[in-house]
């Protein structure tokens, strides 16, 4: 059964292997619909991301283990406000705070994953990040799947190719 955005592509590129089409969004980010472990979630293709991120919205949705799970903490980054009055400009770093006064921090969790599924392209037995980073909303799918599939760019189109 294929859905929307996915073919199986016959041709010199693809040499008949089953592929899957995501089309750039007009912030040139490539957003399609994946299954992790056989969950449904939104993510995100990005090339310069190491390794898969999940907020961990996500992860409790999908009741993934990651909280016996082994945990780093991180530093919350800072925030740079630009602000323009009478053509200068003006930044303001703002570092967060937690409600004692001391530097934000945020955990992160290591998790292995089952299998992460785009479209018709299946990767198996693959690691991921499960972050409590403020302000992540997406999952993040970077060249720890993308080095088990063979991805091409072309016209603003990710063409994934099952291996």
């Amino acid at each position: 059964r294929m859905r929307v955005g996915e073919t199986t592509l016959e041709d010199s590129q693809t040499q008949g292997f089953v592929s899957h089409q995501i089309k750039a969004d007009q912030k040139n980010r490539y957003l399609t619909p994946a299954l992790v472990n056989g969950g449904n979630l939104q993510a995100e293709i990005d090339r310069t991301a190491d390794v898969i991120v999940i907020p961990v919205a996500d992860a409790d949705r999908l009741s993934l283990p990651y909280k016996d799970k082994k945990s780093t903490v991180h530093k919350t980054p800072k925030q740079v406000v630009v602000e323009t009055k009478d053509g200068k400009e003006t930044k303001t770093v703002i570092e967060p705070k937690d409600k004692d006064g001391k530097p934000a921090t945020y955990k992160t969790y290591a998790l292995p994953l089952n299998s992460v599924r785009i479209g018709n392209v299946d990767v198996y037995g693959l690691n991921a990040v499960v972050s409590e980073k403020p302000g992540l909303t997406t999952t993040v799918i970077g060249r720890d799947f993308l080095k088990r599939v063979w991805p091409s760019w072309s016209n603003r189109t990710l063409t994934l190719v099952r291996r």
